[in-house]
């Protein structure tokens, strides 16, 4: 399946999101959460990540990138039961670049459906101190994915989503392989407008 969510899932397995609301939101939840009903069409998809890659002893500094275009894409958010939908498609390309070698770049498709959900938001949603957290099964049978985007903005016309990771954890340890990845900082926005 190439889809972003199953490219970006080699970067976050095993990953926490741990973010943090804004302090200067003083919305009460219900607040929050009538405010993001309703649809929303994207308008920006960005996603950059460093990372430094340790294979056999040596170690490169990495930067992955992934931006949307040619958008054609919504998702619908509903309560009771809180739901968020995706449908229409938009395209990604994806660029990783070790010490300034670049390294892959692959273009893929966001295509979504009532048959197909694809997308970082769809799935079951609640507001959590601040934050849109969001959770779905992305392969039949498998483990829940749950990511917490913290909202940036939400007004009547926009909503401006994002979740950000800075540490320096081991993400990825394949020993077999002798590969470790480190991610040292990862950012992600995503951009939304109402749907008339």
């Amino acid at each position: 399946m190439k889809s972003i969510v199953s490219q970006i899932t080699v970067f976050v397995l095993s990953l926490v999101i741990l973010s943090c609301g804004s302090d200067d939101n003083s919305d009460s939840p219900e607040e929050n959460e009538s405010k993001i009903l309703g649809t929303w069409e994207i308008t920006e998809h960005k996603i950059s990540e460093s990372s430094v890659l340790k294979l056999e002893g040596n170690s490169q500094n990495c930067e992955y990138t992934a931006i949307g275009s040619e958008y054609k894409y919504s998702i619908t958010i509903t309560e009771n039961p809180n739901k968020i939908i995706s449908t229409g498609s938009y395209k990604v390309t994806t660029i990783l670049n070790c010490d300034g070698v670049e390294v892959d770049k692959v273009e893929s498709v966001i295509n979504s459906n009532a048959d197909q959900q694809e997308g970082f938001h769809v799935g079951d949603w609640k507001i959590e101190n601040g934050n849109l957290v969001n959770t779905y099964i992305e392969i039949e049978g498998g483990e829940p994915t749950t990511i917490t985007s913290e909202i940036i903005e939400s007004s009547a016309d926009k909503l401006v989503l994002s979740w950000k990771r800075d540490n320096n954890d081991t993400l990825i340890d394949l020993p077999l392989d002798g590969i470790d990845i480190n991610v040292v900082e990862t950012t992600s926005t995503f951009t939304y407008i109402r749907k008339n």
